[in-house]
């Protein structure tokens, strides 16, 4: 499988969505939460669930995707999200932005200052209580992600997680024991995400 071939109506990198529509009952009328959301179009792991109907909130620090991600339909956020608010360097790479994020730094990146809110502001501040879908696509941030928020009260049911076999932090079994063995199961794996599904709030499988 190459990256960005899915067919009409999916869109993420690596076929999330579509695995995810193929493999469970989706719910009718989900809340999805995209950190890390690019432009909101190619590589999208939440717009084919707006195309289904589901609320949402996608939020991107990159200035260069907020003109396309505001053509989403969903609530939209452009700051960067941390569990340490403030003003942070974020690094835009210059042929690439979903390269870009707090941690970036090196040849070709340009380094400005965006302003970082706690997931769980953001959950406050757009009435999102429970979550279906959570996705975080941060260049190697995604823990201080889901740290940021209070996950026994948002309870997302499925994640999709980018990963990095070449970082041991970013590790699929440095991710999958920070959020939970317990709590979550690591149901499958694409080359670059991992998707997990938490076991007290199940999608009924379709096989």
């Amino acid at each position: 499988m190459l990256p960005y071939t899915q067919p009409a109506p999916y869109h993420s990198q690596w076929g999330e969505d579509r695995w995810l529509a193929e493999n469970y009952h989706l719910p009718a009328h989900g809340v999805f939460v995209d950190i890390g959301a690019g432009d909101g179009i190619r590589g999208s792991n939440s717009l084919y669930f707006e195309n289904r109907g589901w609320r949402g909130l996608c939020v991107d620090a990159d200035p260069r995707n907020h003109q396309r991600l505001r053509h989403r339909c969903c609530a939209v956020d452009t700051c960067a999200v941390s569990a340490t608010p403030g003003l942070w360097p974020f690094g835009m790479y210059a042929h690439k932005p979903s390269w870009s994020g707090l941690q970036r730094r090196g040849t070709d990146y340009q380094e400005i200052l965006v302003a970082c809110r706690t997931l769980e502001d953001l959950l406050d501040q757009w009435c999102i209580d429970q979550i279906d879908l959570l996705s975080i696509d941060v260049e190697g941030a995604e823990l201080d992600v889901w740290d940021s928020f209070d996950h026994t009260r948002h309870r997302p049911s499925v994640v999709v997680i980018e990963f990095d076999d070449d970082h041991p932090d970013r590790h699929p079994q440095t991710i999958h024991r920070h959020l939970g063995q317990e709590t979550y199961e690591l149901v499958h794996e694409t080359p670059a995400n991992l998707i997990l599904h938490r076991t007290d709030r199940p999608w009924r499988r379709r096989r």
